[in-house]
């Protein structure tokens, strides 16, 4: 069989060189998550400009399941982007592919950020790499709830509530809910070290919880006041769609407890390896949330519950 066009290019180009390698690269992420977690939207672009590839990500979550796309070959556009003006803008495409980020307002105080993509999904929620055949186009429109948070050099993570659109082959379905705009650049290694993401919101209460083996970074908000995090604790995945507990310990020593339940779950192959992804809703410090849990490699990892 002959290796399609999309993959030899980046053969050609040796991306799989990327892995451990030492280089300037930037990554902006967007995401849209109804109240129930039924509906939900996912859009990321990672740029590496001096390899001239580009990471796209593309997913829309419906009642019907889950429609992905994702091509780490995409060829990327040339030069880094100005993140330091009145606004930014990532913008990529692959073959019928296309994805937009945008933040409008500086980002030390964004004011709206938005969210556009379309790209051929597959209905399948362990998707590989390269064009489905279903189309799907997603956007969103994001209103931060409070300033963004940097939890270490290059990153800066913010949440608040948002509209969202998903066009899944010709089916329109538009919905309310939280999000999140996420924007980072440096040049470690990017995916080379296990993890736990978890990105979590509702009416009051607002939190990116990060767990690695070097420790934990993050946020919390409650009532528009940030608190960095001191700690995560939080349950191992399974295998299928389940329950999970979690502890958030902020710097002034408030625990918060909560319960967050799969909706979705789904994976996306990155290197060796698949990065295992859910739409969650729950609970957090008695409120109702929802939002996005990560894990990749967790087998390495010390979840503590």
């Amino acid at each position: 069989m002959a290796t399609p066009g999309w993959l030899l290019g980046a053969q050609l180009r040796g991306v799989d060189g990327l892995a451990g390698k030492e280089l300037y690269s930037e990554s902006a992420y967007a995401d849209l998550v109804s109240a129930d977690g039924q509906n939900a939207l996912i859009v990321r672009i990672g740029r590496y400009p001096s390899e001239r590839v580009a990471w796209l990500w593309g997913h829309a979550f419906t009642a019907d399941g889950v429609f992905a796309f994702t091509d780490h070959y995409a060829r990327c556009s040339k030069g880094r982007t100005d993140l330091e003006t009145g606004g930014a803008r990532y913008r990529e495409s692959a073959g019928t592919a296309r994805m937009n980020l945008r933040r409008e307002g500086p980002r030390a105080q964004p004011v709206r950020l938005f969210a556009e993509a379309a790209f051929p999904a597959h209905a399948d929620p362990q998707a590989e790499h390269g064009p489905g055949v279903v189309p799907v186009s997603v956007e969103a429109t994001l209103e931060p709830n409070h300033l963004p948070y940097s939890s270490r050099g290059g990153r800066t993570e913010v949440l608040g509530r948002g509209t969202g659109r998903l066009v899944v082959d010709g089916r329109e379905l538009a919905f309310a809910g939280y999000g999140h705009f996420h924007e980072q650049v440096q040049t470690q290694p990017r995916f080379q070290v296990p993890f736990v993401y978890a990105t979590l919101r509702g009416d009051g209460i607002y939190s990116v919880a990060i767990l690695t083996m070097a420790g934990v970074v993050g946020f919390l908000v409650l009532d528009h006041q940030v608190h960095g995090l001191t700690s995560i604790r939080i349950d191992q995945p399974g295998d299928e769609p389940g329950e999970r507990r979690c502890r958030l310990q902020d710097e002034g020593g408030r625990v918060v407890d909560g319960r967050l339940r799969d909706v979705h779950v789904y994976s996306v192959p990155i290197y060796e390896r698949r990065r295992r992804g859910s739409v969650v809703t729950g609970e957090l410090g008695g409120r109702a949330i929802s939002g996005c849990v990560n894990d990749y490699m967790p087998e390495r990892l010390p979840y503590g519950l």
